[in-house]
């Protein structure tokens, strides 16, 4: 709920008119939807850390990693979000 409150804030912010709650699936996404649609995740990892962060994420470990994120204090969650964000093609 947490993530969900900062992504409509920002969004408010920016002047984002809509939001699409794609995946992951989540029980309380269920509540404010009619439909679900299977979702997939794809990766090119271009440089040895994407391809090290591949395995990490879509090697079996997906949960578990979640699962330990989830646990960091949300100042924690904040800066690793920061970092994470996309960044323009060179």
């Amino acid at each position: 709920m947490l993530h969900i409150e900062e992504t409509i804030t920002h969004c408010i912010a920016s002047g984002v008119r809509e939001l699409d709650f794609l995946g992951p699936d989540a029980p309380y996404k269920r509540v404010w939807s009619d439909a679900a649609i299977t979702v997939n995740d794809y990766v090119l990892a271009e440089t040895l850390m994407g391809r090290i962060v591949e395995k990490a994420v879509l090697g079996g470990n997906r949960a578990r990693l979640k699962d330990l994120l989830s646990r960091l204090p949300h100042a924690v969650r904040h800066r690793i979000a920061r970092r994470l964000q996309h960044r323009p093609a060179r």
